[in-house]
């Protein structure tokens, strides 16, 4: 992982670790983060999504966000809305879909035929495990 490109202008490359800075500037596919608790990966979700939307020019609908918790998925909306007014660049959190593997799974079963984001960049799967 020696081999990053420089730091992006849009991230808050200061709080992010080597792993995490790669994390968020592989764009080409889906990643599945697998890290415990307290591990930074809401932050490292946070950087990446902002440097799709900022630097890679995806659009805010054809992100996917998705986690296990709901309360996790409520922090990822407030976290990712916070982060983008940081910038200067609000977005409408709304066109995003973020939410639970669940609520995804359950809004994309009952509405297939209203939902336009079948090109979505699916950002992240957030993993927590624990030690017990």
């Amino acid at each position: 992982m020696n081999n990053l490109p420089p730091p992006l202008k849009s991230v808050d490359n200061s709080s992010l670790n080597e792993q995490q800075r790669a994390i968020v500037q592989i764009t080409e596919a889906p990643l599945l983060v697998i890290a415990g608790p307290g591990s930074g990966k809401s932050r490292t979700l946070i950087e990446r999504t902002v440097h799709l939307i900022v630097d890679e020019h995806v659009p805010v609908e054809n992100i996917l966000l998705a986690t296990f918790t709901e309360k996790a998925a409520k922090e990822l909306i407030t976290r990712v809305s916070n982060r983008t007014i940081e910038i200067g660049m609000p977005i409408n959190i709304s066109d995003m879909l973020i939410g639970t593997l669940h609520s995804i799974f359950y809004v994309y079963s009952t509405n297939i035929a209203s939902i336009q984001r079948s090109n979505a960049t699916i950002v992240h799967l957030m993993v927590s495990i624990s030690s017990t």
